[in-house]
C-alpha cells in the first residue's frame, strides 16, 4: 500500500469516526431536545438550548481535534453516553436488544480510548535490544 493512499484512508477513517461519535451523541442527547419533561416551558427551552449549545461544542471539538487526541478524548465522552444510554434503556420496555448494542458501542469506545496505550505499550518493551540513551551517544 502506497504512503499517499494510506495518508488518504487514514484521513477517511478518521472522518468517519469523527462523524459517527457525533451522531451517537446526537441519538444520546435527541429524547432530550425532543421532550425534555418539564411542566413550564422555561424549563423546557433551558435545558433544549443547554443540550443544543453542548452538543454543538461537542461536535466541533471533535473535528478540530487532532486524530490522536480525539480517539483518547472524544470515545471517552461516547463511553460515558453508552453508559447512560444502557442504564436508560435497562429501565424502560424491552431492554434486551437496545441495552446490547449500548454494550457494544462501550466496548468499541474502550478499544479506541486504549488503542494509543497499547501500541506504545508494546515500544517500551526490550526486544533483547538495549536502546542508546542520551548520555550514550
Amino acid at each position: 500500500m502506497s504512503k499517499l493512499y494510506r495518508h488518504n484512508l487514514n484521513k477517511i477513517v478518521t472522518l468517519l469516526l469523527k462523524t459517527a461519535a457525533a451522531t451517537y451523541l446526537l441519538a444520546v442527547v435527541f429524547p432530550y431536545l425532543s421532550d425534555p419533561g418539564f411542566q413550564s416551558n422555561v424549563g423546557n427551552w433551558m435545558l433544549r438550548w443547554g443540550l443544543i449549545a453542548g452538543l454543538s461544542a461537542l461536535t466541533l471539538l471533535f473535528f478540530v481535534l487532532k486524530r490522536e487526541d480525539f480517539l483518547l478524548y472524544g470515545f471517552f465522552i461516547v463511553f460515558f453516553a453508552s453508559v447512560f444510554q444502557f442504564f436508560v434503556t435497562i429501565i424502560g420496555k424491552n431492554p434486551m436488544p437496545d441495552a446490547l448494542i449500548h454494550v457494544y458501542v462501550g466496548i468499541t469506545s474502550i478499544y479506541f480510548v486504549t488503542k494509543d496505550l497499547r501500541r506504545t505499550q508494546n515500544t517500551h518493551h526490550h526486544s533483547g535490544k538495549r536502546r542508546k540513551s542520551s548520555s550514550q551517544e
